[in-house]
């Protein structure tokens, strides 16, 4: 079985679909982002991730701020040889490298992305800051000490291991250099043995193409046991306007008209269009299965924001000790 299908089975509810997720991980990534990159492209542009947002800001303009916000707390400038773990088509690279003038090299395993993005980064004249290369973060093909800066917006939740990724930061930066980024993380607020807890978490994941969502107490355990420093630890969302919750978008009521296709009818007319356009084969066979699956992790992202047990945001920075 292959394509979509196969996705769909790694990501099945059992014992043995989570021992498979986690040891096809990068097959399943890859398929995935094969398939659902042109769907966040066109709702998200070129930066799939979210952000705390603020009062009369576009979903969009808080990308940015987000964006720069981190350039400024990773102390990127001009020269600052810089790498981008799971950098998707490079939008959060492009909107740094603007900012900081830095030098990023971005890693994504997703072959589509790496063409995408370096088209993009030549079509933004930023080629001289940025390029992208394909490889697994988990065995990125860098130098010891390579780095003086090492980040991440909303990428390293893709792997089953976070403690390794983080490992891997670890060697590829120089003594003395930093590591930070946004997580995707359950919240303190999380509970285990709640069944609407367990629910939001399973379907974030199965439609996400990730493994295991981590609670921000493992992220910072992992981190420390990887060697770094802990120098910052927070859940940015709080710094957010209760009128403007980074979710909005994905209940299909935010300003932006783009998000309407999140309405319920948005849904339906997707779902009218689709069915449509396969029998007349003028999209995949398992393009339906695809907006399912992605709306079923809309649906949950927003349930978790809401409830507060999940955060796309958890916010660290740490230091490679320099001696």
């Amino acid at each position: 079985m292959t394509g979509f299908e196969g996705y769909l089975e790694m990501q099945a509810d059992s014992t043995a679909g989570e021992t498979l997720r986690k040891e096809k991980y990068a097959d399943m990534v890859e398929t995935y982002y094969s398939f659902a990159t042109n769907f966040f492209q066109l709702m998200w542009g070129e930066s799939f991730h979210f952000a705390p947002r603020r009062r009369g800001e576009s979903f969009r303009a808080s990308l940015v701020r987000y964006q720069h916000w981190l350039a400024s707390r990773l102390g990127l400038g001009p020269g600052v040889k810089t790498a981008d773990f799971g950098c998707g088509v490079g939008g959060p690279m492009r909107g740094i490298a603007r900012f900081s003038d830095a030098s990023i090299t971005g890693i994504t395993i997703s072959p589509e992305q790496v063409a995408r993005g370096t088209l993009l980064n030549r079509r933004a004249g930023l080629d001289r800051n940025c390029r992208i290369v394909w490889g697994d973060y988990l065995q990125p093909p860098f130098r010891d000490g390579e780095f003086d800066v090492v980040y991440e917006v909303e990428a390293i939740i893709h792997s089953p291991d976070h403690r390794a990724v983080y490992e891997q930061a670890h060697r590829v930066l120089r003594p003395g250099g930093v590591f930070g980024g946004y997580a995707w993380c359950m919240t303190e607020r999380y509970d285990a043995d709640d069944p609407e807890h367990r629910r939001v978490k399973r379907d974030i994941e199965r439609g996400t193409a990730l493994s295991d969502i981590p609670t921000t107490a493992a992220v910072t355990k992992a981190l420390r046991e990887a060697g770094f420093e802990l120098l910052e630890a927070q859940d940015r969302i709080a710094t957010g306007d209760p009128e403007t919750p980074w979710w909005l978008p994905l209940t299909g009521r935010d300003r932006d008209p783009r998000y309407l296709l999140f309405s319920r009818a948005g849904r339906s007319a997707l779902d009218r269009m689709t069915t449509t356009a396969e029998r007349l084969r003028m999209l995949p066979p398992s393009t339906g299965e695809i907006t399912s699956t992605v709306m079923g992790s809309v649906d949950a992202l927003a349930s978790g924001g809401r409830s507060g047990v999940f955060t796309p945001s958890f916010f660290y920075l740490c230091r490679k000790p320099a001696g």
